[in-house]
């Protein structure tokens, strides 16, 4: 892992994750900011408090957009999901995780974890103007995790034909 701070091979049974000691520590205190955002008492805690919901601008709102036309119905839909959205076991399960020994062997089920927790994590940053450095790195876990997964979810663009011509001959 000389050259990468973050890698994820696929492995019998799961994917093996390994980090820097660094990237380790850096996302391992913004999960945790994540995680005590899920907490009452703090300002983004409107996404698990139906009350503060309908009053208050909720962290919620802002990452997860709309997903019906009427801003009503997309509401009702964050009211609903809100345990599952701003799940804080499953941020707290992911932080456990990530700064503990290394190298990691994740399940598939914990892969998937982990992907759902770093969107929320690149969002939330985005949320709290860390975004510009953070989300290509959030994104970039994400793909690796996805690629070791499922390689071929994402066509590896050095296979693709150069030219349209090239894709008929």
């Amino acid at each position: 892992m000389k050259h990468q701070s973050f890698s994820a091979q696929p492995v019998d049974g799961g994917v093996q994750v390994d980090m820097s000691k660094g990237l380790v520590w850096g996302w391992g205190r913004a999960l945790r900011l994540l995680s005590s955002s899920y907490v009452r008492g703090n300002p983004f805690y409107a996404l698990r408090d139906p009350r503060w919901v309908l009053t208050q601008p909720s962290l919620l709102r802002h990452l997860y957009p709309d997903v019906a036309e009427s801003p009503r119905q997309s509401e009702e839909f964050r009211r609903r999901h809100r345990d599952a959205l701003a799940d804080r076991e499953l941020v707290n399960r992911v932080r456990a995780r990530w700064t503990g020994p290394r190298p990691i062997v994740l399940t598939h089920a914990e892969v998937d974890e982990w992907i759902a927790v770093l969107g929320q994590l690149r969002l939330f940053l985005e949320l709290l103007a860390f975004g510009r450095k953070a989300i290509p790195w959030a994104s970039a876990f994400q793909h690796l995790l996805v690629m070791a997964v499922a390689p071929d979810t994402f066509p590896d663009p050095r296979s693709q034909p150069a030219s349209a011509e090239e894709a008929t001959s």
